[in-house]
């Protein structure tokens, strides 16, 4: 994610004209060649263990998240040189989204109306089919429902952000073409 995150980054400078061609260049090519060595040391690791073994979910979802920025941006390299960073966004995150049904949108606005909050989110994990985050913002809840005095609100609504942000948010452009007005019932 750390990668991604700077490319993004360097590219947005890139735009702005912050960095000069030969600065984002060598910034990128320096990050790829880290990324194809944890790559391959990944690789070897995990063919050393045998079909077999079993990875934790989090090392799959992982390597899912860096397939997907890395295809992304290969994607948009190939096919929109010239496009800018929204028309970036839209062509990553709309080419396999669908609409979610105003009915479904209409239940997370009436979660958050009544200050559930995580139930909201987890609703939307579940339309996404993504059990592993729902589990996440149920826990998550349950534990600020369960100890709020002494978890403090802040520390859960602070992973909240986290989760919505780095997680969410980037699963819910892929999943739903109309994102931004569900992300905004939340």
């Amino acid at each position: 994610m750390r990668y991604k995150s700077n490319m993004t980054e360097a590219y947005k400078k890139v735009l702005q004209g912050q960095l000069k061609e030969k600065e984002e260049v060598s910034m990128a090519i320096g990050q790829l060649k880290t990324t194809i060595e944890n790559a391959q040391n990944l690789l070897s690791a995990l063919q050393g263990k045998g079909e077999d073994y079993d990875i934790e979910a989090w090392i799959q979802a992982k390597i899912t998240d860096a397939e997907h920025g890395m295809s992304a941006v290969a994607d948009y390299m190939k096919n929109n040189p010239e496009a800018s960073e929204d028309e970036m966004e839209e062509s990553v995150d709309l080419s396999e989204a669908v609409e979610m049904p105003k009915s479904d949108i209409d239940n997370v606005k009436s979660f958050t109306d009544r200050n559930q909050h995580y139930e909201a989110r987890a609703y939307i994990c579940a339309r996404m089919k993504d059990s592993r985050l729902k589990s996440i913002y149920n826990e998550v809840g349950s534990l600020q429902d369960k100890y709020n005095k002494e978890l403090g609100y802040l520390l859960s609504r602070n992973v909240r952000d986290q989760l919505d942000k780095m997680v969410l948010l980037p699963k819910m452009k892929r999943a739903f073409k109309n994102w931004k007005e569900i992300y905004s019932s939340i």
